[in-house]
């Protein structure tokens, strides 16, 4: 087993194969050094990018050029995920002093996860946490200071699903219980479904869904109403309908119920739809 540096990621079948220069190669053309394949299984695959360091493992001991294996990227510090072109604190065995590891930054507690975990990281600021009866799929959740050589814990609106089997059953004070609870956490939710009202282009290439359709969703998806409130609505509007009195039919009342009066001061009167849509609706979660 070797420590390469990676020269070359042309791959046109995709495989996922690299070009790593390990020290047999010194010398040579790129046209010379061996491919080798990545020795994980592609579904905990991650794709090294060029002047990141790996592990080269020969497969037949004294025959460098013959079939390769690779494995890393090798990253030395949290807070070089993005990119690590000098791996040597983790090769030298060679870590930053104790009061900068990210143990004992106060800002950095929460960004990556804790020891016994069993997490999947992506290159910058993503990452799927594994605990005790709960599941953390985050996004946004890390800020990289790399001069201060700092991870940051992103406290300002990071995304995230949280899953939760809770031992200690919850109980609300209606007496109702909860083993298990999903939440999702964001400034703007979107439950979208493929057969909604509006149809909206679900399938970017790139991203699922792509920032301008976004857009699209933000203005034509329907907000959510708040259930307790829409309740209230309807018993007020109840009340008020069937307690009025008119004094002969297409008179308006001699005066206003107490009901009547309730309703106009919680939710207009006249058609003021907007008041009604503030009062009603959701302005961060819409559906489809």
């Amino acid at each position: 087993m070797y420590v390469g540096k990676v020269v070359s990621l042309e791959d046109d079948y995709h495989f996922g194969w690299i070009k790593a220069e390990i020290i047999s190669d010194k010398g040579k053309s790129l046209k010379n050094i061996p491919y080798a394949a990545p020795a994980f299984p592609k579904m905990f695959f991650v794709k090294p990018k060029i002047g990141e360091y790996v592990f080269v493992l020969v497969m037949n001991d004294g025959e460098a050029n013959g079939q390769r294996l690779y494995i890393g990227p090798l990253v030395s510090q949290p807070d070089k995920m993005w990119e690590d072109l000098f791996p040597t604190t983790m090769l030298q065995n060679a870590p930053r002093p104790a009061d900068r590891s990210i143990d004992n930054v106060a800002i950095s507690k929460g960004a990556m996860p804790e020891d016994g975990d069993v997490s999947v990281l992506g290159r910058k600021n993503t990452d799927m946490i594994l605990t005790d009866n709960d599941v953390r799929i985050r996004a946004g959740v890390r800020l990289t200071k790399p001069r201060e050589r700092i991870v940051e814990f992103n406290k300002d609106a990071p995304a995230f699903i949280k899953l939760k089997n809770h031992e200690d059953v919850l109980e609300d004070k209606n007496g109702d219980k909860t083993k298990s609870t999903a939440t999702i956490v964001a400034d703007k939710i979107n439950l979208i479904s493929q057969n909604g009202d509006e149809h909206f282009n679900l399938s970017d290439t790139k991203e699922g869904i792509s920032d301008k359709t976004m857009y699209e969703i933000f203005e034509k998806a329907h907000q959510l109403p708040y259930g307790d409130i829409l309740c209230d609505f309807f018993s007020l509007f109840l009340k008020m309908y069937f307690g009025h009195t008119h004094p002969y039919p297409g008179m308006e009342p001699l005066q206003m119920d107490p009901d009547s009066v309730a309703f106009t001061q919680k939710y207009g009167s006249n058609g003021d739809v907007d008041r009604l849509k503030e009062k009603l609706l959701s302005k961060n979660i819409r559906i489809n």
